[in-house]
């Protein structure tokens, strides 16, 4: 039976290929970008090619933005470095980069119905977000992933994190909803890849942007003496984002679940709201999550990424060689 593709009538063209948008609107999460799933049109241009893999493509008017992060991808690619992987590069740890279009008013007017003016960022595209896949009933039910599904993806994140900071940048959006699972033909879950660079920054620099759930409390502190713009972005950033993410991959909840971005922002902002390990300093986790994590090494491993002094949390690089990562396999590889 011949695939149903669902075009909507939409259309990108590029320099060279022509790409055919189907199905609704996916909105993005910050709302400034248009989301669309689509494939690369055949040589007549009126059909999808026969087999071609569903690809992504977020259309925006914020051409800096998007710039940026097409240059950030680049990046990672081609600086980023991860260590164990014999057979794979950083440029695995992300979603692939198809292609960019700084400005898709072709004059030919082959592009339809986007916003005059619109940029457009190709990319491999993922089957769902690990939120919504954690949310997923069967996953809920059992507090999240375990065993040799969670250690294969907190490898794959903690992979993502060291091709960033490898590659000179700090992701300072590092969560969930940032990250998805890749298929194989079959619809089988293959990987977890990284998406949504255009927060990325190098060493050192201003937040671009941020999302209250991805911020360690020493930003958020800055945020709420009206200073954020002013803040000064370290790799420990991240660590801590990383810490909130593997909780939250090992008990299937965030741990803001339910929490608005101001609420969350004064609540890392003023730590004594928080239950603090008065032997780590990091946050104290409930007897709920302990047993939803049920593994020693992991609970101590998250500990230590969420620690309050950001000068006490480890380098992505301490990060893999941690026990929890040695307990089978060589470091980070899984065998």
């Amino acid at each position: 039976m011949p695939q149903s593709y669902d075009l909507n009538g939409k259309v990108v063209m590029g320099k060279t290929k022509k790409y055919l948008l189907v199905g609704k609107l996916i909105q993005s999460s910050s709302k400034r970008s248009q989301i669309y799933y689509a494939y690369e049109a055949d040589k007549d241009g009126n059909q999808p090619i026969i087999g071609s893999n569903r690809l992504t493509v977020k259309i925006s008017n914020y051409i800096d933005r998007l710039s940026r992060e097409n240059k950030n991808y680049n990046r990672v690619a081609s600086k980023g470095r991860v260590a164990f992987s014999f057979f794979k590069g950083s440029d695995t740890c992300f979603v692939r980069k198809v292609d960019f279009i700084p400005n898709c008013d072709d004059l030919a007017g082959v592009t339809k119905g986007i916003p005059p003016g619109s940029s457009a960022l190709v990319l491999e595209s993922g089957n769902q977000n690990l939120r919504v896949f954690l949310e997923q009933p069967q996953n809920k039910q059992d507090g999240g992933l375990s065993g040799s599904e969670l250690r294969k993806a907190a490898v794959n994140v903690c992979r993502c994190v060291e091709a960033m900071h490898s590659s000179g940048l700090v992701w300072t959006d590092l969560k969930a909803e940032n990250f998805v699972l890749t298929t194989d033909k079959n619809g089988k879950n293959q990987e977890v890849k990284g998406i949504d660079l255009e927060s990325c920054v190098t060493f050192n620099s201003n937040p671009e942007d941020y999302s209250p759930e991805a911020t360690p409390p020493e930003f958020a502190v800055a945020e709420k003496q009206n200073i954020g713009y002013q803040f000064k972005v370290q790799k420990n950033y991240d660590i801590w984002s990383l810490g909130m993410l593997l909780l939250e991959l090992s008990t299937g909840k965030s741990y803001f679940k339910g929490k608005s971005e101001d609420s969350i922002t004064k609540l890392l902002a003023n730590a004594e709201m928080m239950i603090i390990d008065p032997k780590t300093k990091s946050i104290q986790l409930t007897e709920q999550q302990i047993y939803a994590i049920n593994d020693t090494k992991l609970q101590d491993l998250i500990s230590s990424c969420l620690q309050f002094n950001p000068n006490k949390r480890p380098s992505i690089t301490q990060v893999l060689f941690h026990p929890y990562f040695l307990t089978t396999g060589i470091g980070p590889i899984s065998f």
